[in-house]
Parts: structure tokens; C-alpha cells; sequence
């Protein structure tokens, strides 16, 4: 049974989901730095333009409709999601796997226009800001601001779930290599082609466009 949204698609609600897919990951420089037992730097080794593979992400999303009009919002996310760089080593030319992962507390505000009155489907898009806490292995830690720009569309499944798909545009900042002894990472998103450098500068450009999913309770 789909919900009637005529015009009750655009009602003041309050929804809790789950969401999960796949996190794309834009071009990536990154710095192989070498402490000594002192923890002094001894070697430092760059490579630009590397390709991260995609990685998987998972979240909570809280929305609150109807603030104080109903096509307008506010949401919370918590979000988690992971990637590996695979970069080639300074010393003997040996494939390393960089592992990186992320978690992410965002409020958003939202706009949305309805689709399908029948139906009660709309279009939703906003953007949003919070932080970032990043971890690079090996490398180290790193919290941080980051900035988020979401669009979807949603689809009532029955009287209380809602479909969801969508695509974001994230960007978190730059992770610092801790002065640890031995070989460590620093990554920091490619400044070609980047428009969060040129909007956010050099050390708030890490880029990820998540593709996904999510199931929504309405209350």
C-alpha cells in the first residue's frame, strides 16, 4: 500500500533511516614520509593523481520536516564509510595499501518539491556542514570540518517506510601523517580539477561521492 501524499506529501513529518551504498573517491596526492627512531623526518616521497578504489558507506539519518514550512528541513546524518589507496613504496617499488577510513556528523538543511501527488513521491536536495574524523593507515588521525551537498528522490514503499536513493558530494580535510617512527601516509585530495580547492583551499579538499540507499521510518 503507498502512502497518499495529495497533499500530505509535503506534511510536517519526522523520519529515522537507514542508509547504505558505495562511496566514490576523487584523484588523491599522497606524501610517503619516513621518521626516524627519533621521530625526525628522513625521507620524504610524493605521488600525485592516485585513483582510491571505492569503498562502502553506511549511516543514520534523522529528518525533520516542516520547519517551519513543509517543504523545508532539516537532517542530521552519521555517516561511516571506508577506501584504500594503493600507492607504489619508495624503497623496493612494492605495491602499498593506504586504508582509509572516515566518520562524518552532518546537519543539512533540505528543500524539497513533489513528484508524484498519487504516489507522494518528491525531489530533495540541501547542503550541510559539520565534522569529519578521518584515519589513515599508515599515517594517523585527524578531526576536522567538513561540508556536504545532497540530492534525492524519495518513494513511499507503505504507509510508514520510504524508499530513498541519493547522491552527495562530500569533502573532508586533509590528513597529516603523526611523527611515529617508520614509513607513514598523508593524503590530501588532487588540486586539479578539485572545486573544493578552489572553494575551501589546499588543507579542506578530500573528496567522495557516496551513491546511496536508504530506508525511512515516518512517524
Amino acid at each position: 500500500m503507498c502512502l497518499p501524499l495529495a497533499p500530505a506529501a509535503l506534511a510536517a513529518e519526522l523520519t529515522l533511516g537507514l542508509t547504505g551504498g558505495v562511496t566514490l573517491v576523487g584523484e588523491q596526492d599522497v606524501k610517503l614520509v619516513r621518521f626516524g627512531a627519533d621521530r625526525e623526518l628522513v625521507a620524504l616521497d610524493e605521488r600525485r593523481g592516485e585513483e582510491p578504489s571505492p569503498g562502502p558507506l553506511a549511516g543514520l539519518t534523522l529528518t525533520a520536516w516542516g520547519v517551519p514550512w513543509p517543504w523545508l528541513g532539516v537532517q542530521l546524518d552519521g555517516l561511516y564509510w571506508t577506501s584504500t589507496t594503493t600507492v607504489t613504496g619508495p624503497a623496493d617499488g612494492a605495491r602499498l595499501g593506504i586504508d582509509q577510513a572516515r566518520a562524518a556528523f552532518l546537519l543539512s538543511v533540505l528543500g524539497r518539491v513533489a513528484l508524484d501527488d498519487a504516489r507522494g513521491a518528491f525531489f530533495y536536495g540541501g547542503l550541510g556542514g559539520g565534522l569529519v574524523w578521518s584515519r589513515v593507515s599508515p599515517g594517523g588521525d585527524d578531526l576536522g570540518p567538513g561540508v556536504g551537498v545532497v540530492a534525492g528522490v524519495a518513494v513511499p514503499l507503505a504507509a510508514r517506510v520510504r524508499l530513498r536513493v541519493e547522491l552527495r558530494y562530500l569533502v573532508a580535510p586533509d590528513v597529516d601523517a603523526s611523527a611515529r617512527p617508520g614509513l607513514r601516509a598523508e593524503t590530501s585530495g588532487s588540486a586539479d580539477g578539485n572545486p573544493a580547492h578552489t572553494l575551501f583551499g589546499p588543507h579542506l579538499d578530500t573528496q567522495f561521492v557516496p551513491l546511496l540507499v536508504g530506508l525511512d521510518w515516518v512517524f
